[in-house]
């Protein structure tokens, strides 16, 4: 999937002005001195066992302690295997926004090295003593244990720096602001001064043109006051997840609705293989209290779920279904099911065709044809289909056909009107 094709909407200002009262930020306060400020009392503590010849923390790593202990240390020490992201996947469109985004800042250096930080760490201190660079893309800095890579740290021309994060998001999320926080607690602490911090993100408002207009599919916007909340944290928070690494054991922690946010856990799977197939976790939209009041009781299996407990009739009937063996079909299934000749299990019957060609003239054409579900669609897919090969029978045209498995049964079936 192509940046350039994420969004064909509405076409209106990109200009995103938040009604918020301001904070008394930018009256000769800068962030980096709110920083200090906020955690002047939380200095992370470190456990004296740390060898501190790496960086053990990283901006993902430190998401990854917040929604869970085990899955940081898994990630650290015992990690899923690495896959190339495929094209199109919410892990590849981010890279290639965070890539475009880049053209926001012209003139701007990219700190291209990855494996060595030392290395990434060295150029970036260069880079930010070279008064002629505007900007530092994928900047290295480290504190506290903590490695990170700045999307886009930018030179301001009283000298200060604007830390901006680029996300492929369409609004600002709580967990965007979690990360700026961490970026900000380790510019600070390398007495950087940093003026402001920014949250790059997609605009839903931009329509594509010929040429794409990265200003416009853009917006920047001011969350300086936002991080306020998150700042204070963030010390603990680093000096809980070194204790975390520091273990030799994968810390314990009982699979949950955490494992899905603010994003899927990749050791769902693993954490979860020793549980029953009828785990009172996948009862419908059981809610957090009623899922951990169960499993506090050590009810892990549906079977065991108390007849009494409070219940839905759609939770109950779940439930029921496990308890007895048998499937449940509602009596009004046969109603909702429309008839279907002939009645064959697993049989592939074709419901929709959409077709594009050149009629000649050099205007391209497209016919389609979507059954309605009421009767088997078979003949009229044909049909229409044939209608349509006909009055394109001069013209160039590509297509895909019927599945191979379906395209005998069609010729069998309807044959006659070839």
């Amino acid at each position: 999937m192509r940046l350039s094709e994420i969004l064909h909407w509405r076409n209106k200002s990109t200009k995103r002005d938040r009604a918020r009262p301001l904070l008394d930020l930018h009256s000769g306060k800068s962030l980096t001195q709110l920083a200090k400020a906020l955690t002047k009392d939380g200095v992370a503590k470190h456990s004296g066992n740390l060898n501190w010849t790496r960086a053990f923390l990283s901006k993902s790593r430190y998401m990854c302690g917040l929604q869970c202990p085990k899955k940081l240390w898994q990630t650290v020490y015992d990690p899923e295997p690495a896959e190339e992201p495929l094209p199109g996947t919410v892990i590849a469109t981010g890279i290639e926004v965070g890539i475009k985004a880049r053209l926001l800042w012209q003139g701007g250096v990219l700190v291209d090295t990855i494996r060595d930080y030392r290395e990434a760490i060295s150029r970036t201190k260069a880079l930010i003593a070279d008064p002629t660079v505007p900007a530092i893309f994928e900047a290295a800095l480290a504190h506290d244990g903590v490695l990170i890579r700045v999307d886009a740290l930018e030179r301001l021309p009283d000298g200060r720096w604007r830390l901006n994060e680029v996300k492929s998001s369409t609004r600002i999320k709580n967990e965007h602001l979690e990360e700026l926080a961490l970026q900000t607690h380790v510019v600070a602490g390398n007495d950087l001064e940093l003026a402001d911090a920014h949250l790059v993100y997609i605009n839903v408002q931009c329509v594509r043109g010929e040429e794409v207009d990265w200003n416009a599919l853009f917006c920047r916007e001011d969350v300086t006051e936002n991080l306020i909340p998150f700042l204070p944290h963030v010390p603990e928070r680093i000096a809980n997840m070194h204790e975390v690494l520091c273990s030799t054991e994968t810390p314990e922690i009982r699979p949950s609705r955490h494992c899905f946010r603010p994003y899927d856990c990749e050791f769902w799977k693993r954490c979860t293989a020793h549980k029953p197939k009828d785990w009172v976790f996948h009862i419908p939209r059981l809610s957090s209290a009623d899922f951990d009041s169960l499993e506090h009781s050590g009810i892990v299996s549906m079977k065991d779920v108390p007849n009494n407990f409070r219940l839905n009739p759609k939770q109950r009937r779940v439930v029921d279904a496990a308890k007895s063996g048998k499937v449940y079909r509602s009596p009004q299934l046969v109603k909702m099911l429309p008839p279907l000749a002939p009645p064959v299990s697993y049989q592939r019957i074709p419901f929709q065709w959409s077709w594009h060609y050149d009629d000649g003239s050099g205007s391209l054409v497209h016919v389609d044809f979507l059954a309605k579900g009421e009767t088997d669609p078979q003949r009229e897919f044909s049909e229409t289909l044939l209608i349509a090969d006909g009055g394109a029978a001069s013209a160039a045209f590509t297509g895909s056909s019927p599945t191979p498995r379906c395209r005998p049964k069609l010729v069998k079936g309807y044959g006659s009107r070839c």
